[in-house]
């Protein structure tokens, strides 16, 4: 029988940096998949523009080109509430947006 990776993270007794890029892993999926529910009535195209980068400390970063950022940012809120939904609890207290260079 197969377990998740939720699973495995939480059954393991004490935090490591594999579980911790695990998690990380875990809330950059959550990411994208907000990023598809919030932001799907974006001209086709701009999705892919966005890149998901880094989770640490309850911080999630963002990169995409400066016009998306601003539309982004308006949506943060949205963003933010969808992810910890999908996480079942609040793990993300900040998105930071970075334009591409």
């Amino acid at each position: 029988m197969f377990n998740s990776i939720g699973d495995l993270v939480r059954s393991r007794p004490g935090r490591s940096k594999s579980t911790d890029a695990i998690f990380a892993l875990q809330v950059r999926q959550a990411a994208k998949q907000a990023l598809k529910n919030e932001c799907g009535d974006l001209v086709s195209g701009v999705l892919e523009q966005i890149k998901v980068t880094t989770f640490k400390n309850g911080v999630l970063t963002i990169k995409a080109p400066s016009i998306i950022c601003g539309e982004l940012y308006t949506r943060a809120s949205g963003l933010e509430k969808d992810i910890n939904r999908q996480l079942g609890r609040v793990v993300v207290r900040e998105i930071k947006f970075r334009t591409n260079a």
